[in-house]
């Protein structure tokens, strides 16, 4: 999820493993041997050595690296792609061991961003949706978090509340429910729908997504590659 350059030919990768939760690897002479090992790779390690508990670096000069994911070079998909990655290192810690369940999660996300014609988007909403279950803030789509009725045709999404306002419990709703619909269903064959939305709309519910995550898990700040993201989509 990140590789940072260590001296002339070693590399240190964050990754996350099914089993054994986040990890940084420290893989010996990487650079001389090339091959794309960097962000989005997907590597096997051999520890050859772990660090103390401190700084819970693992060392190691025998590894696999089996390819990465590939975007034919769309720097928005890239982006996206980095924004869940940057989320993902900011909100959990390294020594959680539990990350079978994200693991699946972003590996589908991955996969998505790769080979789906679709809606772009779409998928790293989907991915916050289920991401924020599996931290424990289970987003409800379908009921009002303060009266429990159903959600109206606007809506409004309130971190702090913990879900969803509808249009009787907040005075400015500025979601439109079409979208919760879109996301209950899970459907990734909604171009049609998305058309739609503006770009404005699809950065507003994007960054409203991401807020709502780092707020439950006290992490609030600004993510570079949204940054990013956001300057690219609005170029294009």
């Amino acid at each position: 999820m990140r590789c940072t350059h260590f001296g002339e030919t070693s590399a240190i990768l964050n990754v996350i493993t099914k089993d054994d939760g986040i990890e940084s690897v420290l893989l010996h002479g990487v650079k001389k041997h090339g091959g794309n090992y960097g962000v989005g790779a997907v590597v096997e390690w051999h520890v050859s050595r772990r660090h103390s508990r401190k700084n819970g670096l693992a060392k190691s000069s025998k590894y696999d690296i089996f390819g990465n994911y590939f975007f034919g070079g769309d720097i928005n998909r890239i982006a996206l792609r980095d924004c869940a990655f940057e989320l993902i290192l900011q909100t959990i810690p390294q020594e959680n061991g539990e990350t079978a369940e994200l693991f699946d999660l972003l590996e589908k996300y991955l996969k998505y961003l790769e080979k789906s014609e679709s809606e772009m988007f779409f998928g790293f909403w989907l991915f916050c949706v289920r991401f924020a279950k599996i931290l424990g803030y289970e987003i409800d789509l379908h009921n009002c978090i303060s009266c429990s009725q159903k959600l109206s045709e606007t809506v409004y999404l309130s971190k702090q509340k913990g879900g969803f306002l509808c249009g009787k419990c907040h005075s400015n709703p500025n979601w439109n429910k079409e979208i919760l619909t879109i996301l209950s269903k899970g459907d990734i064959n909604i171009c049609e729908k998305m058309q739609s939305f503006s770009i404005k709309d699809k950065i507003f519910i994007t960054e409203q997504l991401i807020s709502y995550i780092q707020f439950h898990c006290g992490k609030e700040k600004k993510l570079n590659s949204f940054d990013f993201f956001c300057k690219s989509v609005n170029l294009s």
